[in-house]
């Protein structure tokens, strides 16, 4: 939901996916989709999108959430949730409320209506039947010399607020990263 240009369709299908489908409001972004071989967006809503579909396994929704209010966000997640095979999969990325820059995203787009943090997540996916609902820092991701530099430089650098939060609350896992990736099911 809301693909872009259709990225994650095109990494599902070289993978191996042949079931996948996407939508997004921007025609420039369905035109170059299609202008790279992603036949598979379409121009269109979230909610007729949703209410074309039915028995999904996953659903992908990559940066949508913070651009609806806490009822649209209800509703769409409710239908979603509708929508979706037993045991399937929603996966969420939105600005992470609790990270240690995460308002430089929250406050980063005037069409950004909120943030969350891995509490208000589970708050708002349990009550839609959502259950394993898991929170990720989106860490740096080596995958060569630079970024493995990032890593050790995040991992590093986090080190003392995750100290200060342990000291503080007693617990010890914390997403501190802009961004959050939520698997719920």
């Amino acid at each position: 939901l809301g693909c872009g240009h259709g990225g994650w369709i095109y990494f599902l299908k070289k993978h191996l996916y042949t079931n996948v489908a996407g939508v997004d409001i921007s025609a420039e972004q369905v035109d170059f989709a299609h202008e790279l071989g992603i036949s598979e967006v379409e121009l269109g809503d979230l909610d007729s999108f949703i209410d074309s579909e039915s028995n999904v396994d996953v659903v992908l929704m990559m940066d949508i959430l913070e651009h609806l209010t806490i009822a649209e966000s209800d509703e769409i997640l409710r239908r979603i949730a509708g929508r979706l095979v037993p045991g399937g999969k929603l996966v969420i990325h939105v600005p992470n409320g609790e990270g240690l820059f995460g308002q430089r995203i929250r406050y980063g787009d005037l069409t950004h209506e909120t943030c969350f943090t891995p509490k208000s997540m589970r708050q708002l996916l349990t009550p839609l039947g959502f259950r394993n609902i898991r929170c990720f820092e989106d860490r740096p991701i080596v995958h060569g010399f630079k970024s493995a530099v990032r890593r050790v430089l995040w991992d590093l650098g986090t080190l003392y607020p995750r100290l200060l939060l342990t000291a503080e609350t007693g617990q010890r896992r914390f997403i501190l990263s802009q961004n959050m990736t939520v698997i719920a099911s």
